[in-house]
C-alpha cells in the first residue's frame, strides 16, 4: 500500500490491482510508454529554457514537436515561452512554427491598435499586478485578462485584489 501511494495511486486503482483488474485506459495507458521515445530524444535538441517548459508541465510534447522545424534557438525560446503563456494548441504552433497564419492570428492582424488609454490602463495594471494584464474591448463591454503562472502567485494576485476592494 506504502509502494501504491509513493506512486501517487488511487485507492480505487490500488483496489483494482489487488483484484487483478485494470479499467480499459489503464491497460491502455500501461500498454505505451509514459514519454514517446521519440519525442524525448528530439526533446534534447531543444534549447534547455523549452526543456524546462516541458519538465514543468508548461508544455506538452505535441506543443515541443513543431519548434524542432525552427532553426533558430531563439524563437524556438519566444515560441515555446509564448505557447505556455497563452496556452496554444499544438496546431497553433506549427502554423506558427511554419510561418502560417491561422483564421485567429489573421483576424488579429487586422483588428484595429489599442487606443492609447486602454493600452495605458492595461500597462499601469501590469506593473501593479507585477503580472501580464490584457484589455480587450469590445462595443461597450469587454475583458479583463489577467495572467498567473502558478497557484501562489494566483493567491498573490487574488489577496492584492481584495484588498485593493476594500472591506464589505
Amino acid at each position: 500500500a506504502r509502494r501504491a501511494a509513493d506512486e501517487g495511486m488511487s485507492a480505487r486503482e490500488l483496489e483494482a490491482r489487488a483484484s487483478g483488474k485494470r479499467s480499459a485506459a489503464g491497460r491502455k495507458a500501461a500498454a505505451r510508454p509514459a514519454v514517446d521515445p521519440d519525442t524525448a530524444a528530439a526533446a534534447d535538441k531543444l534549447p534547455r529554457q523549452v526543456q524546462d517548459l516541458l519538465r514543468e508541465g508548461r508544455l506538452t510534447a505535441g506543443q515541443a514537436r513543431p519548434l524542432l522545424a525552427i532553426a533558430e534557438p531563439e524563437r524556438q525560446i519566444r515560441l515555446a515561452r509564448r505557447a505556455a503563456d497563452e496556452g496554444m494548441s499544438a496546431r497553433e504552433l506549427e502554423a506558427r512554427a511554419s510561418g502560417k497564419r491561422s483564421a485567429a492570428g489573421r483576424k488579429a492582424a487586422a483588428r484595429p491598435a489599442v487606443d492609447p488609454d486602454t493600452a495605458a490602463a492595461a500597462d499601469k495594471l501590469t506593473r501593479r499586478l507585477q503580472t501580464r494584464v490584457e484589455i480587450r474591448r469590445r462595443g461597450r463591454g469587454g475583458q479583463l485578462r489577467i495572467s498567473f503562472g502558478s497557484e501562489e502567485e494566483l493567491m498573490r494576485i487574488y489577496e492584492m485584489l481584495m484588498r485593493a476592494g476594500g472591506k464589505r
